[in-house]
């Protein structure tokens, strides 16, 4: 397996500058390409086992990419899923690497060694007491039968049963055993320790040696080592360290392809935005100009017809009073804002109350901007989206919406994440997470950290959903073709998007059809059928995303769906194609999973509150009951995810049929049967047929 075979390399920068020269992305180390020879480029196929090479070189879809390039992924997961420390356990107080960088690391170039003097903070992500003890008791509680199903815990229950004293206490003695390390601060359930020291200090500390990059395109600099190794008393208790290895994109799951249309200045949109079937963008006035233009489109009204959403409850009635008792959050990030401008206008469209406002949680981060939105529509698209379609379809609930600044990488968002979850003591009943990135980009700690933060929100009752990305199985990794159409693809495999492939949240995919009420397909550049006719000159722009996790096993909710070794994603799927929004005062539309996992966030807030009219605790996490009713849904069974988004080559992929699959779960939702399964207890659907604190 050629990551582990580089996961217990010895920790030098030339690991690194071998890795890049294996993946010569738009910036990766300077002159790289010619650092690697033969032997280098090649490590990759020789340690698939060679013998099932694609042939590509047009966007043509590879006779193959069903085949080829799902076994080469198939023998690097064949002896399981990757995980931190591996290659660390051995004799005396080190022995190899115990996390190494990933081989896909972006845009980034090493500009050399880092000057010993620099300070430089780590963040220790802590082991949870008892970790296995804590995955069981969340599956128990989700688990219909089990007497404690739904028996929810509070913050502080989970703190106590999951706080790793003594491994805090191990790690503070190790670090201050150095002298020259300060710890700045532990996050308040423990997950996390910070801690600050002079470069050399760390080096010494971790065995490595640390380098400064800098990113192509926004100048950030961070400073990282290839790899590092920890003393052997600390492996049971440190999952890993962050701000060591990870470099990561923060990989936009992206609503809308403006390759030719970005607006690049603040003078507001360019003239070939205009409301006309002709132009680029089409940009109304209204949603009715909109659709004239368009065609048939996304609405509210069209998502409650489509699934069987029940209509807004009026103000006053009993319905809208137990509404407001739920709770629900978006994630933003990359320097996206909100308007609430827009929203209103896209409230009054649809005659959705207006009661309710938006409460950010961005702890100084984020701001709302009309003006912004209305000069770069750019910068406002993946947010407003996300924020009109939550509360459209359950606009009585209280609504939050998390910030980071524009230049946070993936990893940077789970830090202050973690921290922001762990210090809110009521959380929102919902969260919806609309960023990911391919797997191959993810540290093993940092997969580690979001699945543990996950289990404690689901272990207290919170439904988490992501958005399962728009670039097919290959995910954005297809959109490089520096040596080919699908080299990168060829060398890596087929990739799902994290961390949407944690196994405690639920991913979302996209689906095709839902604007001209035909049959629903996967949502697909390369959709064929009535869906794809019905939307005419403006066919989809991305393919829904999908595959198999290489970092996260198969869970038992999975068992008898599929037999890869890896968690499947996507796990259901809702529409993904043409929402109509509102930017900057005008109506244009968007596609994206990040469309689809907002509105079905909406439709779990209105479940929630069912329930809450019956005395009956919030869903929680959602995956092995909906595992158990697959009749709940709708079965997709034609389509495919072998394309990447509007441009990128078709590199390979999966096809819908029967029963779950890769490309659109267990399909999509009827909300009448879903609440029927989500809304009472003990449910199984044999046949079709709080306030929350800093929101209140």
């Amino acid at each position: 397996m050629w990551r582990r075979m580089l996961a217990s390399s010895p920790p030098h920068c030339a690991l690194v500058l071998a890795l890049a020269a294996l993946l010569p992305l738009a910036a990766t180390v300077a002159g790289s390409a010619e650092v690697a020879g033969e032997g280098e480029a090649e490590l990759p196929a020789a340690a698939l086992d060679r013998g099932d090479e694609c042939s590509t070189g047009s966007s043509e879809v590879p006779s193959c990419s069903l085949n080829a390039l799902q076994l080469r992924r198939a023998k690097r997961s064949r002896d399981g899923v990757r995980s931190a420390g591996e290659g660390a356990a051995g004799e005396g107080d080190r022995s190899g690497a115990f996390e190494s960088a990933p081989a896909f690391q972006g845009s980034w170039s090493n500009e050399g060694r880092c000057a010993e003097d620099v300070p430089h903070e780590l963040f220790f992500v802590m082991n949870h007491a008892g970790s296995a003890r804590i995955d069981e008791m969340v599956l128990d509680r989700a688990r219909p039968g089990s007497p404690n199903f739904r028996k929810w815990l509070s913050k502080a229950e989970v703190r106590e049963l999951t706080r790793n004293g003594a491994g805090a206490r191990a790690l503070r003695a190790s670090l201050v055993g150095h002298g020259s390390i300060s710890v700045v601060e532990e996050s308040a359930g423990g997950e996390l320790l910070r801690a600050r020291a002079p470069i050399s200090t760390w080096e010494h500390f971790l065995d490595t040696e640390f380098s400064t990059y800098r990113h192509k395109d926004s100048g950030k600099v961070l400073v990282r080592a290839p790899a590092y190794s920890l003393p052997a008393h600390l492996h049971e208790h440190v999952a890993g360290v962050l701000r060591a290895v990870d470099l990561g994109e923060m990989v936009r799951v992206p609503t809308l392809e403006l390759a030719d249309a970005t607006v690049k200045d603040s003078s507001g949109p360019p003239p070939w935005w205009n409301c006309s079937a002709e132009a680029r963008v089409v940009y109304c006035d209204t949603v009715e100009e909109l659709e004239r233009a368009k065609g048939p489109v996304v609405t509210p009204t069209v998502l409650r017809e489509v699934y069987n959403i029940p209509p807004v409850a009026p103000r006053g009635s009993a319905s809208a009073d137990v509404r407001r008792r739920t709770s629900q959050m978006v994630y933003a990030s990359l320097g996206q804002h909100w308007s609430p401008s827009d929203r209103t206008q896209f409230q009054r469209a649809f005659n959705i109350p207006q009661d309710r406002y938006v409460r950010q949680l961005d702890m100084g981060d984020g701001f709302s901007s009309d003006q912004l939105c209305h000069e770069s529509p750019n910068e406002c698209i993946e947010s407003n989206l996300d924020v009109q379609y939550m509360m459209a379809m359950s606009p009585w609930s209280a609504m939050g919406y998390f910030y980071m600044p524009r230049e946070s990488t993936m990893h940077e968002f789970l830090e202050k994440f973690v921290n922001d979850m762990s210090q809110i003591d009521e959380p929102p009943s919902v969260i919806s997470i609309s960023y990911g990135m391919p797997e191959i980009g993810a540290t093993v700690t940092a997969v580690k950290l979001f699945n543990s933060v996950a289990v404690t929100l689901a272990l207290q009752g919170v439904t988490i959903l992501v958005a399962s990305g728009d670039d097919g199985a290959a995910s954005a990794i297809a959109r490089n073709r520096r040596h080919g159409e699908c080299w990168i693809v060829e060398i890596l495999g087929l990739q799902a998007d994290w961390p949407a492939s944690s196994p405690w949240v639920t991913g979302v995919g996209a689906s095709l059809g839902a604007a001209s009420r035909s049959p629903e397909v996967v949502c697909s550049v390369n959709a064929t059928g009535p869906a794809a006719e019905a939307a005419g000159k403006f066919p989809p722009l991305i393919t829904s995303g999908g595959g198999f996790s290489e970092l996260n096993a198969r869970p038992d909710w999975q068992e008898g769906h599929h037999q890869e070794v890896g968690r499947g994603v996507p796990d259901i799927s809702l529409a993904g194609h043409a929402y109509a929004i509102v930017i900057g005062r005008k109506w244009l539309t968007v596609d994206g999973t990040s469309a689809s996992s907002p509105a079905f966030g909406g439709m779990v807030s209105l479940i929630n509150a069912e329930r809450l009219q019956k005395g009956l605790p919030r869903v929680g996490f959602l995956n092995p009951l909906l595992y158990r009713n697959q009749n709940a849904f709708r079965d997709i069974t034609v389509g495919d995810n072998r394309c990447a988004a509007h441009g990128a080559p078709c590199c390979g992929g999966y096809d819908a049929k029967p029963g779950w699959d890769a490309a659109s779960g267990l399909g999509t939702v009827d909300y009448a049967r879903l609440a029927e399964v989500l809304a009472t207890e003990n449910v199984i659907v044999e046949a079709p047929t709080a306030t929350m604190e800093k929101l209140s």
